[in-house]
């Protein structure tokens, strides 16, 4: 029998990969710009190439996905020292901005108000840093119901690692066999849940998850719309 259901949140549960991601980021464009004059293009490469190092240097770690990181890597990169006013000013221009616009993805809200009718527990397990992550679910408006959080932060380790999976089970005060784990990755939900022995259900959207890449990663189930888990949870 079912008892809870644990979700990935971004691409998941909301499209903060998307257009609030790039209005987060011509903010912070916004705000480099005015004391450091660069083209766009120009310093969209510096952000990609400052965020390929940090998650080269941190890789399997929350601190990979830390924008922080990122942007004190390109003040670095241009300024040959350390800001930590432009750094601050820049980080909150770009998750000021991309929350404000973070919108749940359709059917979301549906969907864990009914999980919570049912009696189900909800845990939210995130490879991003728990302050980020907690605000995202304030602005989405699902705190009543969301009832846990595991991000790679204090796990100590990222998804797909089963020890991330593990803690959220703790909390959850449930076995493997009785939730169920969505989430939109074959290389991180997917395959972190069949590791831990979850029963895996991949939300497969228009993101690219290159399967040619992972196959040896299958999920026990597939759903193309957040409304079929209802049905595959049963009453």
């Amino acid at each position: 029998m079912t008892k809870g259901v644990i979700f990935d949140l971004d691409s998941t549960l909301c499209d903060s990969e998307g257009k609030a991601h790039d209005f987060g980021l011509q903010a912070m464009y916004e705000s480099y710009s005015k004391e450091f004059p660069i083209e766009k293009d120009s310093f969209d490469l510096l952000f990609k190439e400052a965020r390929s190092e940090i998650k080269r240097e941190h890789k399997g770690m929350a601190a990979s996905h830390e924008r922080l990181f990122y942007i004190q890597r390109m003040i670095e990169k241009t300024h040959n020292t350390v800001i930590p006013e432009l750094i601050i000013r820049h980080y909150l221009a770009y998750w000021d901005t991309l929350i404000n616009h973070l919108e749940l993805l359709p059917n979301t809200k549906e969907v864990l108000i009914e999980l919570k009718k049912r009696g189900l527990k909800v845990c939210i397990v995130s490879n991003l840093t728990s302050f980020v992550q907690l605000r995202k679910i304030v602005k989405l408006g699902i705190t009543t119901e969301v009832d846990y959080l595991v991000t790679s932060q204090e796990a100590g380790v990222e998804k797909p690692h089963p020890a991330i999976f593990l803690m959220a089970l703790n909390k959850m005060e449930l076995s493997p066999h009785e939730v169920f784990m969505v989430g939109d990755s074959l290389a991180t939900d997917v395959e972190g849940a069949n590791a831990a022995k979850i029963p895996s259900v991949w939300l497969k959207t228009d993101r690219d998850d290159n399967r040619e890449m992972l196959k040896e990663v299958y999920p026990q189930h597939t759903i193309h719309n957040i409304l079929e888990l209802l049905s595959l949870i049963g009453n």
